[in-house]
């Protein structure tokens, strides 16, 4: 029987109404070598009492306290301070199933690096190993959450990024890409996401479209251009399923930046100039198959950006067209594809 310690790190930020069952439900699990490591993120609320009634309750409890960094702060903190050969993360909003680690922990092997539950069957991806750098780098872009999954210690190399509020989890993941040997998708899902307003990852699906979304999205697809050269350390293949979810990003950006401006809402024209720039840069590398393989994806996000900007969507098929008929030199200058 296995009796690898296993470290839980979980990030704290005003959810007292979430926290309890969160916690039973971890310190109830079936197996029991674990440490519960609990980060205190400047809590407003009651949370941080209720934490430490679980600490004079469980030995195994750990509640450390700093102050309001983000989550991503709170959890490279319980990555230093935790002690296990294996390292996982829950929300402490969501809560797990009480054989939740058992299972991920039975199923890790001398030359398995991760186990990950299965998400979505329907998306492609089906439990069974994966050795494969491309089929991991796809399985981040499709599931980059940092929950679901249970990591060998000495594979993290990189903390999270503590000035990304946007896919900070999907540059952490990318940056094991280079220290795992394989992922093993188990048929299991026995960890419940919770979606509210106000969350750790800012999960409420409905947020209103704001000038701060826009400048999260923004400032990760800065660290992307500025970051591109540790892309490049990965094989083509792999870089390929890299850009084309940066990409997916940018095209959000574009449409969110056209609902903004519908809206009246002023943005930095610094800002827009940047993305329109970049986007006109890899559109080319966007709309090829051997970037995104899913036709219908790419007709959606195209369609998208014509519904949106008309004007910025017609400037597309022309670069489109022109580049098909050979010309060498895109006949658009930047200054058209500013206008919205």
């Amino acid at each position: 029987m296995k009796n690898e310690l296993v470290s839980i790190i979980i990030p704290v930020y005003n959810v007292e109404k979430y926290i309890d069952q969160c916690l039973n439900n971890i310190i109830n699990q079936t197996y029991f070598n674990i440490e519960i490591v609990i980060i205190n993120d400047g809590s407003t609320d009651n949370s941080y009492n209720i934490c430490q009634k679980y600490v004079l309750q469980d030995p195994r409890v750990i509640l450390l306290s700093q102050e309001n960094k983000g989550v991503s702060s709170a959890r490279n903190k319980g990555i230093l301070c935790s002690r296990g050969e294996y390292i996982t993360f829950v929300d402490s909003d969501d809560y797990i199933e009480l054989n939740y680690i058992e299972c991920l922990i039975n199923a890790i092997e001398e030359d398995i690096d991760m186990v990950s539950i299965c998400f979505n069957s329907r998306d492609g991806y089906f439990p069974g190993l994966i050795t494969n750098q491309v089929q991991m780098a796809k399985l981040f872009t499709a599931f980059g959450y940092t929950w679901g999954k249970l990591i060998r210690r000495k594979c993290i190399k990189e903390l999270f990024n503590v000035q990304l509020n946007f896919a900070e989890d999907f540059i952490f993941y990318i940056s094991l890409l280079k220290n795992l040997r394989s992922i093993l998708i188990i048929n299991y899902n026995g960890y419940h996401y919770r979606v509210r307003v106000g969350s750790l990852t800012g999960k409420d699906k409905n947020e209103p479209h704001t000038i701060s979304e826009f400048h999260r999205k923004y400032e990760f697809i800065v660290f992307c251009k500025k970051n591109v050269n540790n892309f490049r350390l990965y094989s083509l293949e792999t870089q390929r399923v890299i850009n084309s979810h940066v990409y997916y990003i940018c095209c959000l950006l574009i449409i969110l930046q056209c609902k903004l401006l519908k809206s009246n809402v002023l943005i930095e024209k610094k800002s827009r100039n940047f993305v329109l720039r970049y986007m006109h840069q890899c559109y080319g590398d966007f709309f090829r198959i051997e970037c995104i393989e899913n036709k219908n994806l790419k007709r959606v996000l195209f369609g998208s950006v014509l519904l949106m900007s008309p004007c910025y969507g017609a400037s597309i098929i022309e670069k489109i067209l022109n580049k098909r008929n050979g010309v060498s030199k895109y006949a658009i200058q930047h200054k058209k594809l500013y206008r919205t």
